[in-house]
């Protein structure tokens, strides 16, 4: 083991914390040569850190890390396959939409045609009793009024004796009885309004937002397309909230403001997460895998 490093161990993890303000889980890391938790760009900085604040030489750690990340970035490039394009179906998705509004303008059409002919023999039906009332009327001293809203009423006009004694009435109480009944018909055309669904206002969901406290691989999957991308980032991403995600991270050392609320993660490890519904959860390497036909990213 180099001398450097052995000294760098008898100093112990806490005082190098104390000395550099290195997180103390990275020191940690750098001690014992295990850099999963740490990115390239992190080691080479720490590495430069504590060479510089102790004049070590750290070549020896330096060429074990850098042959570290050259391998992972080897398995990196064999996960990351281009995803296969999905065929596209917008053209017979425009025939379908163009099939059903025909179909609306037919159905329409064809409902106000009968509409208009209901409409055009009701007007003949009252024409009919009208013309019926005034031959009753004829045979007996009735006067039939026809008033607003197509209601036809029957007056009884008393006949002076003073004026015509002479003549008497000599209706039957049958005929009576049928002009009655055709005479207190009320015969009218509804149309109905057309009715407007209230529609409920949509729910506000407020976008996914990943804060790094330092520079983060994220890899995030759309669930709808199952499009995946990915991005070094050093500020923010910002996902949209409607939609549902399935996010992998390097590392876990980052904010998430979610509903207004920012929730702190800490974890050197790589962390992954299902986002649907508002709502974010964190999965195993296992439950990630099964939401991911199978596939680690």
């Amino acid at each position: 083991m180099n001398k450097d490093l052995k000294k760098l161990k008898t100093l112990g993890a806490q005082k190098i914390h104390e000395d550099t303000h290195i997180a103390l889980s990275y020191v940690q890391s750098m001690l014992h040569a295990s850099f999963e938790g740490l990115t390239q760009v992190q080691f080479l900085g720490f590495v430069s850190i504590l060479e510089r604040e102790y004049n070590l030489d750290l070549s020896t750690l330096k060429a074990r890390g850098m042959s570290y990340f050259a391998e992972e970035q080897s398995d990196e490039k064999k996960v990351f396959i281009a995803p296969e394009k999905k065929p596209n179906f917008t053209a017979l998705y425009v025939v379908i939409v163009l099939i059903i509004f025909s179909l609306a303008v037919y159905v329409s059409y064809d409902y106000k045609q009968e509409t208009e002919s209901e409409k055009t023999i009701n007007n003949h039906t009252i024409e009919d009793v009208q013309k019926k009332i005034l031959v009753k009327e004829e045979k007996a001293p009735l006067v039939v009024v026809a008033e607003q809203n197509l209601t036809v009423e029957r007056v009884e006009q008393n006949v002076s004796s003073d004026i015509n004694s002479s003549r008497e009435t000599n209706t039957s109480d049958e005929e009576n009885t049928s002009i009655k009944n055709v005479s207190e018909k009320k015969i009218a055309v509804v149309e109905k309004a057309p009715v407007v669904e209230k529609k409920e206002p949509a729910l506000q969901v407020t976008p996914l937002i990943i804060k790094p406290r330092t520079r983060v691989w994220i890899g995030y999957i759309n669930r709808t397309d199952h499009k995946k991308r990915q991005a070094i980032v050093t500020k923010i991403l910002t996902l949209d909230g409607n939609k549902e995600w399935l996010l992998a991270l390097g590392h876990g050392n980052v904010n998430i403001v979610l509903n207004g609320n920012t929730k702190r993660y800490a974890s050197p490890q790589s962390i992954r997460f299902l986002y649907k519904n508002g709502k974010l959860k964190k999965l195993s390497i296992a439950e990630f895998k099964k939401l991911n036909n199978g596939r680690l990213w």
